[in-house]
């Protein structure tokens, strides 16, 4: 029975009874509040990138994480359709540059840190039909 139903249930017979109504809890804002579904790479990003998903490390151009970087590399290009990288594994100068441009694009901070919201925002630019910067240029 829901707590709305219990509560109806109680009044009434409060109520009848001639007895004080007790106020139900109200539910909290965690249970009210759904929890936000994590991004996840569809299976064309998943087949031609390597399989990883969003749960990469926070990376930059001083990062020596080679199969963060070839992710990145991969889901930019997949995100970027004026704008290509090679996929060598290295965070040069071309993939931070690509990694601002992203970020322009989506309207994210344009810091050139892969960290959560940039890895979740290109997986799903990489997932769908359409390109970050068309037509931003």
């Amino acid at each position: 029975m829901s707590l709305l139903s219990r509560t109806a249930v109680l009044t009434g017979a409060a109520l009848l009874s001639g007895g004080l109504i007790a106020a139900a809890p109200a539910a909290t804002a965690a249970q009210a509040q759904p929890q936000p579904a994590r991004a996840v790479l569809s299976p064309a990003a998943t087949a031609s990138c390597g399989g990883h998903s969003t749960n990469e490390p926070t990376i930059s151009e001083w990062t020596s994480d080679a199969q963060a970087v070839y992710t990145l590399q991969c889901l930019l290009n997949r995100s970027l359709k004026h704008t290509k990288v090679s996929v060598d594994g290295s965070f040069g100068p071309t993939t931070l540059s690509a990694v601002k441009r992203f970020q322009y694009c989506d309207y994210i901070t344009r810091d050139g840190i892969v960290g959560p919201q940039t890895w979740s925002d290109l997986v799903w630019w990489a997932g769908s039909d359409y390109y970050v910067d068309d037509p931003c240029r």
